[in-house]
């Protein structure tokens, strides 16, 4: 986790490790849309809010999220 200008942003890896999946898991998620993220220079980064609003939508059937 990096905090930058106050807010918290999570890696790729530091996901795959939060919701015990691989890295290949995450950034498939990412590039199908189903998970969204903001790039940092040359690193995929992602807040909590972008994790919540992935969760909730796994949640609702929306997307394929970490049950997967």
């Amino acid at each position: 986790m990096k905090i930058i200008m106050g807010i918290e942003y999570f890696s790729i890896q530091d996901l795959a490790e939060q919701f015990g999946k691989s890295e290949p898991t995450i950034y498939r998620w990412l590039n199908t849309g189903k998970l969204q993220g903001t790039r940092c220079g040359n690193e995929q980064m992602f807040t909590a809010e972008d994790v919540n609003r992935f969760i909730e939508e796994s949640r609702t059937g929306s997307a394929d999220g970490p049950t997967e």
